[in-house]
């Protein structure tokens, strides 16, 4: 038997019974106890009175059907479970992608260098959150997305689809997700198509460097613990074939990844652009949010991408 699902029409519906049953309890109130409250001269008395009925009917209505008043009081555009603002753009083969976008702090996005980041596998766009804004401050525009069967990326035509029942060409087409990243940057925000850059952590890395290689306008590539092969995305004829400027950042204990690393590097000659954090075994954009090497490494990050961009004013 399959669960009951409620459209968004059935979810207001209800909002809308548990609303007005709040708002009859609290008349019931009003006329029976707050009344003779609110007649009393005590100003404060009546102030707290009145927060108090204001908070009694919404967490009666219920919690989950505050969002509905959010959306209908014009908070579409903010992005709920993150600081950028929710963007959603479709990728060549159909899939919805969900992303969210932080404007540089300062210029715009046609004068600025733009960021795109991709996820872990298991993972979603959250991820990046901190460290988006980091990049949004020191003045790039930054897209964050949900690789397809992820987070809010989870419809294909009028199909659900989950990574977690995907086969390799599954992952493969992932590209196309980041290939899709870039056209809403440069039709959507008017993004300079020759000044984004791409920052990948584990699989995410592995499709920035495959996206990348067939794409030579990306300006740069930065790769958080990638590997010769994720779910059969493969670096090694990639990295051959990619000419810009790379930077590769892994963790010594994470011994996987450190061995790929180095043989990565080892087939372009890229040893002084090889970042290796000793004795931890953190791993992809778990390295941004660890108290060891967290804040060294958003500072070699910000500072490797400046050198890669133009000087800005």
């Amino acid at each position: 038997m399959k669960p009951l699902q409620f459209s968004h029409y059935d979810r207001k519906a209800s909002f809308g019974k548990s609303l007005h049953r709040s708002l009859l309890f609290a008349g019931f109130l009003y006329e029976h106890v707050f009344h003779a409250v609110l007649t009393n001269k005590n100003l404060c008395l009546k102030i707290a009175l009145v927060i108090f009925m204001i908070n009694f009917i919404f967490i009666s209505a219920g919690s989950k059907n505050i969002t509905l008043i959010n959306k209908a009081f014009g908070d579409q555009g903010r992005d709920q479970n993150h600081s950028g603002e929710r963007v959603v753009f479709t990728s060549e083969d159909g899939v919805l992608l969900v992303g969210s976008y932080y404007k540089p702090r300062i210029g715009t996005s046609n004068s600025t260098p733009s960021v795109i980041l991709l996820h872990m596998l298991g993972m979603d766009r959250s991820t990046w959150d901190k460290f988006a804004q980091e990049l949004s401050q020191n003045g790039y525009a930054v897209l964050s997305v949900d690789l397809r069967g992820h987070g809010e990326s989870i419809k294909q035509a009028n199909h659900t689809i989950s990574y977690q029942s995907f086969m390799p060409k599954n992952f493969k087409n992932m590209t196309l997700d980041v290939k899709a990243a870039k056209k809403y940057l440069i039709e959507g925000r008017k993004a300079n198509p020759n000044q984004i850059s791409i920052i990948g952590a584990s699989i995410g890395a592995n499709l920035a460097l495959n996206y990348a290689a067939s794409d030579h306008s990306i300006k740069s590539v930065i790769l958080l613990s990638p590997g010769l092969n994720y779910r059969g995305i493969s670096t090694l004829d990639a990295i051959m074939k990619y000419k810009n400027p790379i930077y590769i950042v892994t963790a010594e204990d994470d011994s996987e990844s450190a061995k790929d690393s180095k043989i990565l590097c080892e087939k372009i000659t890229c040893a002084e652009n090889l970042k290796i954090f000793e004795k931890t075994n953190v791993h992809g954009t778990n390295m941004l949010s660890d108290k060891t090497v967290g804040s060294k490494l958003q500072s070699i990050i910000l500072s490797w991408l400046d050198s890669t961009f133009e000087p800005r004013d």
